[in-house]
């Protein structure tokens, strides 16, 4: 039996990650999925001294730690992964970008995990964008998949069937009101409205998402912050239709 543990965002922050982790006994088999932010490959284009090599020394700590395969779908506070250095890979199946042994799977791609298929689709508007532009921190306008990206991932997949979701931000019906910041503008909502469509034009028995910072589950939809979620897995399962 192989285990997926699914969990939200980190923001960098290894404590955070391992208390969560610290009484599930992971094991090499095991699969960990970040749902975006992970913050693990954030100062690679940030010219800042003593950040440069920042990325790298808390990538491999965290291999040091964890021995599982390591996931993280595209958030919006951190490096676009089709920008980010590393090697270009496959991880069951999926192409991703690979960094001291973690993979960055590209938004659009599918996961096949024991027969079980994973949508990966990525990103989120930045609500914090212009003080961080102000402040000079990192900022990227890759952190959002443009058009063009939406409309690619819509075609292979529309109509089609998959087990598990796994994005950033929610369809912008099921966005948790209650975790929402009150701001003085309405904020961009394009990711959110895309989801929208792809969840009315794809069958799928689960999704997770992250960006929010809650902890909820309403019908198939479950809200990770700090909770971790586990799906067991038979490796003789065969992929759903």
């Amino acid at each position: 039996m192989r285990r997926v543990f699914i969990t939200g965002d980190i923001h960098c922050d290894l404590t955070d990650l391992f208390d969560r982790v610290k009484n599930l006994s992971l094991k090499k088999e095991d699969v960990l999925i970040l749902l975006g932010d992970s913050g693990l490959e954030y100062y690679s284009f940030f010219s800042k001294p003593n950040l440069s090599s920042w990325d790298d020394r808390v990538q491999k700590r965290l291999r040091e730690m964890i021995p599982s395969t390591i996931i993280c779908v595209q958030g919006n506070h951190e490096v676009p992964f089709k920008e980010m250095h590393g090697n270009d890979s496959r991880i069951f199946g999926a192409s991703a970008k690979e960094s001291n042994g973690i993979y960055f799977v590209h938004s659009g791609q599918v996961l096949y995990i024991d027969g079980k298929s994973f949508l990966v689709i990525g990103g989120a508007y930045s609500i914090d964008k212009e003080y961080r532009q102000r402040k000079n921190h990192p900022y990227w306008e890759g952190e959002e998949l443009s058009n063009n990206e939406m409309k690619e991932i819509f075609s292979k997949i529309r109509g089609k069937k998959f087990n598990y979701v796994l994005s950033h931000t929610s369809p912008r019906s099921v966005m948790p009101e209650e975790a929402l910041f009150d701001l003085n503008e309405e904020p961009e909502n394009r990711t959110e409205n895309f989801l929208e469509i792809v969840k009315n034009n794809i069958e799928f028995d689960r999704w997770f998402c992250g960006h929010f910072h809650i902890n909820k589950t309403e019908n198939k939809f479950n809200f990770l912050s700090d909770k971790v979620e586990t799906i067991v897995l038979s490796k003789n399962q065969e992929l759903s239709d």
